[in-house]
């Protein structure tokens, strides 16, 4: 009896070992290396009323337990892999950078995966012009996800408001195929970003096809 018992489940074990054999190899892990710039020059495009990110579900960067079961890795400052983007843009008079963070990210889904919540500098109290009071506003901010489909994809979704009078919001919204290995710029009319992505792993190449310019 026992000895039929397990002839009878061998083939479900073998199955099971199999699959799990086969998720590990496919899986994967990918670094991200981002900066967050602000044009410091004149533009003559006017923004918008103030406006907020729309933060639902978005992950906070001191939020460990979030960030575990999402699979990422926040890396620590001193790992940062764009530090030379990072002091030009600092020495220019043209740019004011804000942001850097790197991350490690297992697996990212195809679609509707973990955002990061990215912000910087002052928090702002500006008036409702409907009369509703006070609302108040971070100087940048807004949310950063990696997808893998077919190609890498970043979804960039940052705000820049200004106090000024009229106080106005300028958007960096944007999904841009990635290129591994390769620095790529998103731009907006006050916002800027630089990112890098790359096959994290010792011994590792990207084997992602590369993405038609």
């Amino acid at each position: 009896m026992k000895s039929a018992s397990v002839s009878r489940w061998s083939p479900c074990f073998l199955s099971l070992v199999l699959l799990l054999a086969s998720t590990c190899a496919h899986a994967e892990t990918w670094r991200v290396d981002l900066i967050v710039f602000r044009f410091l020059g004149g533009i003559d495009e006017r923004g918008r009323l103030p406006q907020a990110p729309g933060l639902a579900g978005a992950i906070e960067l001191d939020n460990a337990s979030a960030l575990s079961a999402a699979g990422i890795t926040v890396l620590p400052d001193a790992d940062f892999g764009l530090n030379d983007q990072w002091s030009k843009l600092k020495s220019s008079p043209q740019f004011k950078p804000l942001i850097r963070i790197a991350w490690t990210q297992n697996d990212p889904p195809v679609e509707n995966g973990p955002r990061l919540h990215l912000m910087a500098g002052s928090k702002l109290k500006i008036r409702d012009e409907q009369g509703l009071g006070e609302r108040e506003f971070q100087e940048v901010d807004g949310t950063v996800a990696l997808h893998l489909g077919r190609f890498l994809h970043l979804d960039a979704a940052m705000i820049f408001t200004s106090p000024g009078e009229p106080a106005q919001s300028w958007m960096l919204s944007e999904s841009r195929k990635m290129r591994s290995e390769e620095l790529h710029h998103l731009d907006s009319p006050r916002l800027g970003l630089i990112t890098k992505v790359s096959k994290w792993g010792p011994g590792l190449t990207s084997t992602v096809p590369a993405a038609t310019p």
